[in-house]
């Protein structure tokens, strides 16, 4: 959004979701650093990146509608966008609920 001037964020939200997995599964191959703080260094980076970002564009929509949200924008495609990734996300941890229940509690074992 902030970078290409499109009228939506979901482009712009998924290329930086896909950045940051692959920058945590990077950075996560060192052995000196424990997951929960790679990924808490990267989040805490693509957020500052974000909201320096969205403060250097020129743009009539205000930094807290980005951070809390506007409920008076909502329409009907994002109700039904909503809908249908809830609907896979929930299917698809239904389909694999034991697999990610063992890959939680025992990862070692998991991976064998």
């Amino acid at each position: 959004f902030a970078l290409f001037g499109s009228s939506g964020v979901l482009p712009g939200a998924l290329v930086a979701g896909i950045a940051m997995a692959l920058i945590i599964h990077f950075l996560s191959q060192n052995k000196r650093l424990a997951l929960d703080s790679v990924i808490a260094i990267v989040g805490s980076g693509m957020f500052a990146v974000g909201v320096l970002t969205l403060t250097k564009v020129d743009t009539t929509v205000s930094l807290t509608h980005f951070l809390f949200g506007q409920l008076l924008t909502v329409n009907n495609q994002d109700v039904a966008l909503t809908f249908v990734l809830t609907l896979v996300s929930v299917l698809f941890v239904w389909w694999r609920f034991n697999d990610l229940k063992f890959a939680t509690f025992d990862r070692d074992h998991a991976t064998t």
